[in-house]
């Protein structure tokens, strides 16, 4: 059986740690011992669970009840981001899923564990039979960890997808996490998310070499996340085409590209529309918050009104179902020429959703009501002026996704509610009494009159020449 000690220690000291609390091997940790120590003693690990008790036992850190919990069996999904587990607290966490069983999807974002411990996570998920999804997000990981995580890119056959948002990367983080595969490795994850990782057009580059030129089509990788990034429009021309309409074989395998905040302006919009009529495998492209005007729309009319179509030297017609461009300068002329686009399509046009929220135009534009036609002829739904959001994935039959905005520009307004006057209030009459005395403040029986009608009670009369005595005595 595999050695879950020696796979997961390693000799190295952690940046700001003493020699006392340094992540060594078993033997120079004080009272952690060996996995063949541990069996000779009759008590080693079985379970995720176990190995992870034991592993906090040994180190003298404190156990996650959560993760303890979801390593019992008890659940499929552990969520423990900011925890503070930190490098050595990942050594246990490590341990637990190098024989973990029941744990299907696992967060650790936002948990402090540096290049350190994502080498331990690496090397646990080299052995790890189980875990499938895996958030490593904020983790100040770098370009270091990501050359322990490059081999399990390759290896783990189970895992199908990885996040590595907010790591610092950088191009030099990329280069490392492609690494293996780069050498001939094939890429076995099929979700992956650099976003917010300061990569740029040298990272692109990497990400082509390593997913394409080197792959020779033994990619698994689907869906790509590069949001917050600062590609621009190289960038955009190298990924288009490299990864979405590549020249030479082998047939691209990107179906989900997310490519917002990344700078690319009109004319990353343009090497991309160049390649959208011959990207054979992409369904869904998003493209929000770019700086893309006027001109970049026309660019993307043009390839939205030839998508469906043979393109000479391609693998197949264009399959784009979802096109988001929200929160880009569109204005009216960019968005005039979408519709134009979109009027000329032909009727073989894949496209489902088309997002162009907070494009520069006011709720009740006459342009979305032609839009909005545009769209229904093609059986597809048009989130338009809602709120920004990355689009979802489409699933199933076209729907209509109107605005609820524009939905109700055109319904009346409800007047305006506003508040009463604040009034003192009204007091309830006790039984058999039907009004009250104002100048007495008395109550008034039924059948007796006012104070000063010729028909009022003694009671009314005498409190009324009390109230005059006093008044004659106060001027006095």
């Amino acid at each position: 059986r595999l050695s879950v000690m020696n796979l997961l220690y390693t000799p190295r000291e952690l940046p700001g740690s003493d020699a006392a609390s340094a992540l060594s091997p078993p033997p120079h940790i004080e009272g952690l011992s060996s996995e063949s120590e541990r069996e000779e003693d009759g008590d080693a690990a079985e379970t995720g669970h176990e190995a992870y008790l034991s592993t906090c036992r040994q180190l003298g850190i404190t156990p996650c009840g959560r993760w303890a919990r979801a390593l019992s069996g008890a659940l499929e999904d552990a969520s423990i981001p900011h925890y503070g587990i930190g490098p050595r607290g990942a050594v246990a966490v490590g341990a637990s899923l190098a024989l973990n069983e029941c744990l299907r999807s696992a967060n650790l974002s936002d948990n402090r564990l540096s290049a350190d411990g994502a080498e331990v996570i690496a090397s646990a998920l080299l052995a790890n039979g189980a875990l499938q999804v895996l958030n490593l997000s904020h983790n100040a990981i770098g370009a270091d960890g990501c050359r322990a995580l490059s081999q399990a890119l390759c290896t783990a056959e189970h895992l199908v997808s990885l996040s590595l948002a907010a790591n610092g990367l950088g191009d030099k983080g990329v280069n490392e996490l492609m690494g293996a595969l780069l050498e001939g490795g094939a890429m076995l994850v099929q979700h992956l998310s650099l976003a917010d990782n300061k990569i740029g057009p040298m990272g692109a580059s990497d990400l082509v070499r390593a997913l394409h030129d080197e792959a020779g089509g033994r990619t698994a990788l689907r869906h790509l996340d590069l949001r917050w990034n600062n590609l621009g429009h190289s960038g955009a021309a190298i990924l288009a085409k490299g990864l979405l309409a590549p020249v030479d074989a082998p047939v691209p395998s990107l179906v989900q590209l997310d490519l917002q905040w990344n700078l690319l302006g009109d004319e990353g919009a343009k090497q991309l529309a160049a390649a959208l009529p011959r990207a054979s495998s992409l369904q869904l492209l998003a493209l929000g918050h770019n700086n893309i005007g006027a001109e970049g729309a026309r660019a993307l009319a043009a390839a939205v009104a030839s998508l469906g179509l043979e393109i000479a030297g391609s693998d197949g017609p264009s399959v784009l179902e979802a096109l988001s461009l929200d929160s880009n300068p569109l204005g009216r002329e960019g968005v005039h020429a979408l519709i134009e686009g979109l009027e000329s399509a032909q009727p073989s046009c894949p496209i489902r959703t088309f997002s162009v929220n907070d494009a520069g135009l006011v709720p009740s534009d006459r342009l979305y009501e032609r839009l909005e036609s545009a769209l229904a002829k093609l059986g597809a739904g048009g989130a338009i002026n809602e709120e920004p959001r990355s689009p979802q994935w489409p699933e199933g039959e076209a729907t209509t996704q109107l605005s609820k905005k524009h939905s109700i520009a055109n319904e009346p307004k409800p007047e305006p509610v506003l508040p009463s006057a604040r009034r003192r209030p009204s007091k309830q009459l006790p039984p058999g009494v039907e009004a009250w005395d104002n100048r007495a403040g008395l109550q008034r029986p039924k059948g007796e009159g006012v104070c000063g009608s010729g028909s009022a009670s003694s009671v009314s009369r005498s409190a009324s020449s009390s109230i005059a005595s006093s008044r004659r005595d106060s001027k006095a």
